[in-house]
């Protein structure tokens, strides 16, 4: 197992580094290492993998690694579920599928159902984000007020996605 999390954690240093193929395949090797064994590590690789197919453009595998990673997570943690969960809203937004918003807003129940304030702290932006994607404004609006108080002052990278989703919203108002 120690060889599993040490591939992860050098497949998370690549996702944020950039480094798209070896983030790739060092997440891919670190869910192989776990053979299929329930780990929490395993479901937030297969959440990572998601996000690089989506990046990639590969759809059908992006959400095929989505799944897996709900599916992974279910053992664990509320906190975990709901990364996993916004994960579907973040893939389908990015195909401008409209059932995005209701994954967004299901992921966000379930972290109001059980998660940490501060799952819901980093949730509430990427929910704002997803649903804005795919023209849900007024549920845009209503994570964007909930979580504006939650961030303020924070220097985090949901702040910066809460703002570019107010500022993406003021736009949309503005065409209106």
């Amino acid at each position: 197992a120690s060889a599993a999390y040490a591939t992860y954690a050098l497949g998370y240093l690549s996702y944020w580094s950039g480094d798209t193929a070896e983030a790739e395949a060092e997440l891919q090797a670190a869910v192989d290492l776990l053979g299929g064994r329930p780990d929490a590590y395993a479901a937030r690789a297969l959440i990572y993998l998601g996000g690089l197919a989506a990046d990639l453009d590969r759809s059908d595998e992006a959400i095929e690694f989505v799944h897996r990673s709900i599916e992974a997570a279910a053992p664990f943690g509320v906190d975990l579920q709901v990364g996993a969960a916004i994960g579907m809203g973040c893939v389908l937004a990015e195909r401008a599928d409209r059932g995005a918003a209701g994954c967004a807003a299901a992921a966000i129940e379930l972290c109001r159902g059980g998660g940490s304030e501060q799952q819901l702290t980093a949730t509430l932006p990427t929910a704002a984000m997803v649903s804005w994607q795919v023209g849900d404004l007024a549920a845009a609006r209503g994570y964007v007020a909930e979580a504006m108080p939650l961030l303020a002052g924070s220097r985090r990278i949901a702040r910066v996605v809460l703002f570019t989703v107010a500022a993406g919203i003021a736009l949309a108002d503005d065409d209106s």
